[in-house]
């Protein structure tokens, strides 16, 4: 727009006596001028004028040209307008015209090159932008985390919970109560003068019991057990003798029995018991459970002979009053392992013979004199058991 103005002004001015021109008013002829191009005076070559750039830079931002008369050219007093010596291309901004004195106020200079850089003073702002961005980011990542860490505090603190009550239940006491089964594996051993006569060595035992815990204090239940002993006899001793019974002092009710045929080889004493047990527990509930108890039981005491007729079997059978005191270790709520020792005081009330002597059953109490004249102590000199062995307690039904 400057330039526009500047060349209209140029066609607008009067017309007046230019240097060069010809006497008589005819001018010299010159070269056809582009009215769209400033004329340019060929008669002074423009100087260089103070403050005019040797480089035109772009410069960041288009300055404006400073306030006047519009950019008027104060060249008239040497006889014409003077233009520019050079036209910027019209995508750059224009510089003002240079002459002597052309500008009211001096052009200021572009800045110089190396403050260029400004512009990168805008690009640190997306710079940091991403570092705040991230710093955002981590920061929602930071309350993220929390907020999960949050979530997660209350499946830990279920598990904490459920982890606690285990834990309580495991230490609150073990309950005694309940339907139990018993199964007691042991050895077994006799006492006695007829133990001592049959050389009896302890032999194995199985007993067991069911039954109910009442109040965690009281077991009452139906008991059963069996057990065999081996002997230490020579080969061909009478079998009377074992009991202490000499023949010859036999009551004549006994001569209908053929004695002469009981010659023992070898022999085995076999035990079997059946009835009640009641115990009572010290303590009524926790994992360590000692106890005592009596029972009252079917006892038979079997004696089985090798004879050369064949076997033979004598039996007494009375009743047992078993002493017991064991104790059992709880490893679950409802498994429990300990030991127990038995005393069986056993008291006989029949006599019963099977085999080569032939078939014989009495009471003890009718034989006991003719026992006695024999120099035998019926049922006094009838052994005794005892047995000790482990323990497996098993413990059903609701707490």
């Amino acid at each position: 727009m400057l330039l526009a103005l500047v060349a209209n002004r140029a066609e607008a001015a009067p017309s007046e006596e230019r240097p060069g021109a010809l006497p008589g008013g005819i001018d010299e002829p010159s070269e056809p001028v582009d009215p769209g191009e400033p004329p340019t005076d060929v008669t002074e070559p423009p100087s260089d004028a103070p403050g005019e750039p040797s480089d035109l830079a772009t410069p960041e931002e288009p300055s404006e040209p400073p306030a006047g008369d519009g950019g008027e050219v104060a060249g008239e007093g040497r006889g014409g307008t003077e233009a520019p010596s050079d036209v910027a291309a019209p995508s750059e901004p224009a510089s003002p015209p240079a002459g002597a004195g052309a500008l009211t106020t001096p052009t200021p200079a572009p800045p110089p090159p190396v403050q260029t850089p400004s512009r990168a003073t805008p690009a640190a702002t997306p710079s940091s932008s991403p570092a705040s961005a991230s710093g955002s980011s981590a920061g929602r990542s930071t309350a993220a985390d929390e907020g999960t860490g949050r979530g997660r505090e209350r499946p830990a603190a279920e598990d904490e919970d459920e982890a606690k009550a285990k834990d309580e239940e495991d230490e609150e006491p073990i309950k005694h109560k309940g339907f139990i089964i018993d199964v007691r594996p042991g050895v077994l051993g006799c006492t006695g003068p007829i133990c001592k006569n049959h050389g009896a060595r302890p032999g194995f035992r199985l007993d067991g019991m069911i039954g109910r815990n009442f109040f965690g204090f009281v077991d009452l239940g139906l008991a059963g057990a069996w057990g065999t002993m081996g002997t230490k006899i020579t080969p061909g001793t009478d079998g009377l003798s074992l009991y202490g019974i000499d023949p010859a002092a036999l009551p004549p009710e006994a001569a209908v029995l053929m004695f002469d045929q009981f010659t023992v080889n070898d022999a085995r004493l076999v035990t079997l018991q059946a009835g009640l047990d009641l115990r009572v527990h010290i303590i009524p509930r926790g994992r360590f459970d000692p106890y005592v108890g009596v029972g009252l039981q079917y006892t038979q005491l079997r004696g089985v002979y090798d004879t050369p007729g064949g076997s033979t079997r004598l039996g007494f059978h009375g009743l047992a009053f078993p002493l017991q005191a064991g104790f059992v270790v709880f490893a679950t709520k409802r498994l429990a392992l300990g030991a127990q020792l038995d005393w069986l005081w056993s008291w006989y009330g029949g006599i019963t013979i099977r085999g080569a002597p032939g078939d014989f059953a009495a009471p003890i109490p009718a034989i006991k004199d003719a026992a006695a004249m024999a120099g035998v102590d019926l049922p006094g000199d009838l052994p005794n058991m005892w047995t000790v062995g482990a323990v497996v307690h098993l413990r059903l039904g609701k707490d």
